[in-house]
C-alpha cells in the first residue's frame, strides 16, 4: 500500500508489510531539497524489539529515510505523540518507511502499547 499525503514533519513514503528478511535495500542516494538543493540521503533504522523501540532517540536530517522494524512477536504502530501521522498496525517481521522533511523534535509512541515511546531529533 502506498501513501503520498505529507502529514506534519515527516511524509509517510510508503508501508511494507514484507517479512523483514525478504524487505528491499535501502541505499544511500540523492534527494532534492525544499529549495530544489541536493541532499544526501541516508537510511536509519529503529527496531521495535521486547515492547522497547531502539534506539530509543535518533538523530536524523531532512531526506533521511527511517526504517522501523518491528522485531516482536505482536504487532505495533508508530504513532506521532499528537497523533499527526500513524502507521496503522505493522505486523511482526515486517516494516514501515518514513521519509524526513524538515526540522525538530518529534516523539512518537506504539498505540497499542503505550509505554513504548521514541523521539526523532530532526537538525
Amino acid at each position: 500500500m502506498k501513501r503520498a499525503a505529507v502529514l506534519g514533519l515527516i511524509l509517510p513514503a510508503w508501508v511494507l508489510s514484507v517479512p523483514a528478511g525478504s524487505r528491499p535495500h535501502f541505499g544511500d542516494t540523492l534527494a532534492e531539497g525544499l529549495r530544489g538543493e541536493a541532499l544526501p540521503v541516508r537510511t536509519k533504522h529503529v527496531v521495535a524489539r521486547n515492547f522497547a523501540f531502539e534506539p530509543s532517540e535518533l538523530e536524523v536530517t531532512p531526506g533521511d529515510t527511517v526504517v522501523f522494524e518491528n522485531l516482536d512477536f505482536v504487532p505495533h504502530t508508530i504513532t506521532e505523540a499528537d497523533r499527526a501521522w500513524d502507521s496503522g498496525s505493522v505486523a511482526p517481521d515486517s516494516v514501515w518507511v518514513l521519509v524526513v522533511r524538515t526540522g525538530g523534535v518529534v516523539r512518537y509512541e506504539c498505540r497499542f502499547h503505550p509505554g513504548m515511546k521514541g523521539t526523532l531529533v530532526i537538525r
